[in-house]
């Protein structure tokens, strides 16, 4: 159960997109909140949003690359303060990312009933991890009847045509030195 406030004022309203997104790990998570918490004019600088978070001065550098790597924060080029110490200026945080999410799609088994579908991260992705095949192929038998596809057999035979390709060269003698 949730039991939740009644907020009148000094609250902020927040997106799910960025907390489901699995690129990003808590403490990215929760320093975009912090960013997203504040004024629309703020002027981002190391040291007050160090002293918000409190994160170190390397933790912090590192989650803000990986926010900016993931489209929700564009850093402006770095320039020297009035102290002469590189800052970077004119950040832009946004609350959704510039660079959507997009899993690799499923090769092994795809699925035709919704070519268009989206690849993104889906809210029950856990329970789509469920059944994974082992990918220890040493142990896989060609010629049962599992659940394999057509498709999957024959990528594993030619799979073990190749390896057998490859360790007849061991077998062979080098040339000696002359």
């Amino acid at each position: 159960m949730i039991i939740r406030d009644k907020h009148k004022d000094n609250f902020t309203i927040i997106s799910n997109y960025y907390l489901k997104d699995p690129r990003l790990n808590v403490a990215q998570k929760g320093l975009l909140t912090i960013m997203l918490s504040l004024p629309d004019d703020w002027i981002f600088h190391l040291r007050p949003l160090q002293e918000r978070t409190g994160q170190g001065k390397g933790a912090l550098e590192r989650n803000l690359r990986v926010l900016e790597n993931a489209g929700y924060l564009i850093r402006g080029r770095m320039k020297r303060n009035s102290n002469g110490k590189f800052s970077y200026s004119d950040w832009v945080v946004h609350e959704t990312s510039q660079i959507p999410y997009t899993q690799k799609p499923c090769t092994h088994n795809p699925s035709t009933v919704n070519a268009d579908a989206d690849y993104g991260y889906t809210e029950n992705e856990p329970l789509l991890r469920k059944n994974k095949q082992s990918t220890d192929r040493s142990k896989t038998d060609l010629s049962s009847s599992d659940s394999l596809s057509t498709q999957s057999k024959e990528e594993l035979a030619r799979e073990a045509e190749v390896l057998a390709w490859l360790d007849s060269f061991k077998h062979r003698k080098q040339p000696e030195d002359t």
